[in-house]
Order: C-alpha cells, then sequence, then structure tokens
C-alpha cells in the first residue's frame, strides 16, 4: 500500500508510506497523480515528457514539502500525471530526481488540491516502514 486517506474535518489527510525514505518520496508524488487524477498507476504507453528537480534544505521535511508543493504545482500548471521517477542524489539535506508524466486534459482531474500545507506535516519510521501525514488544502 502506498497511501491511505485520512479522516479530516476540512481539508484532505493522506498518509504516505515506503520502505526507505526515497520510496517514501516516490510514492507520495505518485499518489498525488492518482487521487488528483482518480486514476490509478497503469502500464504506460509510449513515452512520456521529463522534468528534472532539484531541491536542498537542511531539513528532509522541508524538502519533502518543497518536492510535493513542485509535483502539485506541475499537475495544477501543465496537467502532469507522473508515472515515474529517478532519483539522481538523496541525502538529507538534498534530492535531486527526474520526473516522468504524461500531459492529461484538464477535464481529467478529479479531485482539484489547491496546495500542501505544514499542518501536522511529520515523518516517521516505524517496524522498518517510513510514513508520513500530509495535509492537503483542497
Amino acid at each position: 500500500m502506498k497511501y491511505k486517506i485520512v479522516d479530516h474535518t476540512a481539508d484532505l489527510a493522506v498518509e504516505f508510506f515506503g520502505k526507505t525514505i526515497e520510496e517514501l518520496f516516490i510514492n507520495s508524488a505518485l499518489s498525488l497523480s492518482e487521487i488528483i487524477f482518480n486514476r490509478k498507476q497503469d502500464k504506460v504507453i509510449g513515452k512520456g515528457e521529463k522534468i528534472s528537480l532539484k531541491f536542498s534544505d537542511e531539513e528532509v521535511t522541508v524538502l519533502y514539502i518543497d518536492f510535493l508543493r513542485e509535483i502539485l504545482f506541475q499537475i495544477n500548471i501543465k496537467f502532469c500525471y507522473f508515472y515515474h521517477f529517478e532519483i539522481l542524489k538523496f541525502s538529507d539535506n538534498e534530492i535531486s530526481i527526474d520526473c516522468y508524466y504524461h500531459t492529461l486534459d484538464l477535464d481529467k482531474i478529479a479531485q482539484e488540491i489547491k496546495a500542501v500545507t505544514y499542518h501536522n506535516i511529520r515523518i516517521k519510521k516505524e517496524n522498518g516502514i517510513y510514513s508520513s501525514v500530509v495535509t492537503f488544502d483542497i
């Protein structure tokens, strides 16, 4: 399981999972595409587009939020449906990643998400699994 929706009164809260911190980042971004377009990851037909992203900060939580904010920005501006990520470099204070996507039509958006928030953000490791709960402004 890559994610589950968490009960929240006004916004959308999602708990993401990964076996490693790197997988947590990737699963969170893949799941964000799935949630917004209400479309499970499936076999990709043909070659998509690629954008390369790089972030640095002294706090891994800030890297995580910055990464998700950029993914959300690309989805909202270009209607990118992200299907694959390749981490080129990852440390506690830096991520460099290639992001592969297909552009979908505006009418394919099923769940509008306005922003990624810092509200109650936490990344934890429990029983060998990384998880985070992210609240999105809808």
